[in-house]
């Protein structure tokens, strides 16, 4: 109803504080924030425990697939110590949810209304989920109490570059302003000079203070700019990179062209561990009320020591309608030592590494995200596909290979197809090819992108550390 409502009145309902028209969960979770920030180790341990004690008894009456493990290891939550309880439960990973969904779907969810989400796979493994309610207004407290960090405020006005789809507005318009958020977010399928020497005259009405977004979008947009000569957004307090890593010669890249801080933080759709960096490091802090983190080694035991890399599970304590319980993240962290200026008693990583950064190259060899492609928009069809691979040999034509799963059928296809598209306005030739397994690379893993056209030096990825 909010975007389908005219502007006038879009920017009466953000008359409202902020705050109110967040939500209580959104408040009350803020005020937890609050309050926690600087406990005491043990004082976060406790609050913490309990909380995987209330997610583990959930867990025991209301999801059948743990309640069967826990009767079969012999496990009570409600009287037995739950921090050794937990290692005792097998690690989860996404092929497990996909092959039984509903025995991990909790039966009951408190009373809460539930909703759909996915992942897009950047292991190859697409996977759809549900989520209760007040997922999202707890996420978006927890990511604006990162951001505070760094100065910002819902209120200050920020330029976005992610996912967002502009295949209805006209080529004239690839960037829409949304007060809710105060931002103006511009297209990132559109990265090139005609586009963003439009797109530029409304952000300078705006005057953003912060800019929001993927680090590779980021990136390319300022390298735009530079290139055509067209003037750098002033003003900027931060730039706020997520949903890829980022790379330390992105990190300098931005800082040096804008003159500010550099902000990153980890996270996932599944919403089982949320770390970002504080106001004094780049080590990413992990909310201990938020999720569990661990990480394990080639063994599946869990690495204790410092300066060990492992691959980070999480234990989200919030999401009830579909608990992911010791899950298998498929990224790989290293655990920082000792404590931190900042003054935090959190777990942090001083590393993380995830999905990789892709670009995929229109007709025009116009750039284009990966991470906005998939990851940036719904696929309903991602239910029913149990692995996907992207393929260019060419510029402005993307093999896709998919392995179906149950029910997959020729709706789905054209979904992928008419999204992928219109996305770029057409600007992409698509085709399928269906297997059933998907090649692997030298290390025996499947990668989500095979990129073989050359791209511009500007934009080419580098694997230094995140």
């Amino acid at each position: 109803m909010y975007q389908a409502s005219p502007l006038w009145l879009q920017r009466l309902y953000s008359s409202i504080p902020f705050d109110w028209r967040a939500g209580r969960v959104y408040r009350e979770t803020r005020e937890l924030i609050r309050a926690t920030d600087y406990l005491t180790l043990g004082q976060l341990q406790e609050r913490q425990f309990q909380k995987l004690r209330e997610l583990l008894v959930h867990c025991q009456q209301h999801v059948p697939a743990w309640r069967k493990v826990m009767l079969h290891i012999g496990l009570n939550p409600k009287t037995d110590d739950v921090l050794t309880g937990l290692e005792r439960l097998p690690l989860v990973d996404k092929s497990d949810l996909v092959a039984n969904p509903d025995g991990y779907r909790a039966t009951y969810a408190h009373g809460e209304l539930v909703y759909k989400d996915n992942t897009g796979g950047s292991s190859g493994t697409p996977m759809a989920f549900v989520k209760n309610n007040s997922m999202y207004p707890r996420e978006l407290a927890y990511m604006l109490a990162q951001w505070e960090r760094v100065g910002y405020d819902p209120r200050h006005p920020k330029l976005t570059l992610r996912g967002r789809t502009f295949s209805g507005l006209n080529t004239d318009q690839r960037w829409v302003f949304n007060p809710i958020y105060n931002e103006i977010a511009l297209s990132t399928y559109h990265l090139d000079t005609n586009t963003l020497a439009k797109s530029m005259k409304q952000v300078r009405r705006v005057q953003p203070q912060f800019i929001h977004g993927y680090p590779s979008a980021i990136v390319a947009f300022l390298q735009v700019l530079l290139d055509s000569k067209i003037a750098i957004p002033e003003g900027i307090r931060a730039v706020l990179c997520g949903s890829e890593p980022l790379y330390d010669h992105q990190r300098k890249f931005i800082t040096d062209t804008l003159g500010c801080r550099c902000y990153s933080w980890y996270g996932q759709s599944e919403c089982v561990i949320l770390a970002g960096e504080c106001e004094d490091s780049h080590e990413y802090h992990s909310f201990p009320l938020y999720g569990i983190m661990t990480l394990v080694d080639e063994n599946n035991q869990v690495i204790q020591e410092p300066n060990v890399e492992g691959e980070i599970i999480g234990t989200s304590l919030h999401n009830i309608a579909m608990p992911f319980v010791r899950y298998r993240t498929g990224d790989r962290g290293i655990l920082a030592q000792g404590g931190c200026v900042c003054g935090r008693q959190y777990p942090r990583l001083k590393q993380v590494s995830g999905r990789a950064q892709y670009f995929i190259y229109t007709r025009e060899m116009t750039p284009v995200p990966a991470t906005a492609i998939i990851f940036g928009q719904h696929f309903a069809a991602f239910e029913r596909v149990r692995g996907i691979q992207l393929v260019q040999e060419e510029p402005g034509d993307l093999l896709v290979r998919i392995i179906q799963g149950d029910h997959f059928s020729e709706k789905d296809e054209r979904e992928i197809l008419d999204k992928m598209r219109h996305s770029v306005d057409l600007k992409l030739d698509v085709r399928f090819e269906y297997r059933r397994e998907l090649p692997c690379n030298q290390a025996g893993k499947v990668e989500f992108v095979i990129q073989n056209v050359c791209p511009p030096a500007s934009v080419q990825p580098d694997s230094d550390s995140a």
